[in-house]
């Protein structure tokens, strides 16, 4: 369902047209008004995607002093040598580093991680061995830009220009010719369980100065993330990672 409508004409509105459009958000335009970048800027996508990756199968053992191996459980409690909860999300990333040395989706993989600063009762561990199997998911979208002017009076110079939400409202974009600002909620990101998020992509048609995130505060998966990475691959690809 499209959140957005135009309407143009060759002659104009009546007044009476003009009222019902906006108290509908219906977009009137006149066709000796238009221009062509306007135009071809309604059909406009920009492509977004998210990755995660989901591991079946998963054996991790807790390794201290070179030699004794702790059986992880369910009540098995991490913490860091204040005592707080230990952040998972180094654990996570280097799994996920080495299911990208992968060039396929699905495979088996072993892993060893030599953790900073892990306790399990007491014990500073040493060393996690971690293998299983893993396949990597990737939800790809191609947004359409909307137009919006706010009034159907506006001029074309102080349109602007939103794409609709999509993949579960993560995406909310607002672009016009002289600005793109990209508007990521990371609150609404969900994976099945078993799953890590891998990344959120976007590949752009206009060059953005920042891509905004919100949702910071909230976890994902029932986990805080450290911090945010942005990768510009080129003028119009960024990558979003949890570091």
């Amino acid at each position: 369902m499209a959140s957005s409508a135009i309407a143009v004409s060759s002659a104009g509105f009546t007044e009476g047209a003009i009222k019902k459009a906006k108290r509908f958000g219906v977009i009137l335009r006149v066709f000796s008004e238009l221009t062509v970048n306007e135009v071809n800027s309604w059909g406009g996508k920009v492509g977004a995607e998210v990755a995660y990756t989901k591991f079946n199968f998963l054996e991790i053992n807790l390794i201290y002093q070179s030699h004794l191996i702790i059986p992880l459980s369910a009540d098995t409690d991490f913490k860091d040598k204040s005592g707080n909860p230990y952040n998972p999300w180094p654990i996570f990333n280097a799994m996920l580093q080495k299911t990208d040395e992968f060039v396929d989706t699905f495979n088996w993989f072993k892993l060893q991680i030599f953790p900073d600063d892990l306790y399990v009762s007491n014990l500073n561990i040493d060393e996690l061995v971690v293998q299983g199997i893993f396949k990597k998911y990737f939800i790809r979208a191609d947004l359409p830009i909307v137009e919006t002017y706010g009034s159907p009076e506006n001029i074309p110079l102080e349109q602007e220009v939103k794409i609709e939400k999509s993949i579960d409202d993560i995406f909310h974009f607002y672009h016009t010719p002289q600005k793109c600002v990209p508007i990521v909620d990371v609150s609404k990101i969900r994976v099945p369980l078993g799953s890590i998020f891998r990344n959120v992509k976007l590949n752009l048609k206009t060059p953005t100065n920042g891509i905004h995130v919100t949702g910071l505060d909230k976890p994902i998966n029932h986990m805080m993330p450290l911090k945010i990475k942005w990768m510009n691959k080129n003028s119009n690809e960024y990558k979003m990672f949890f570091r």
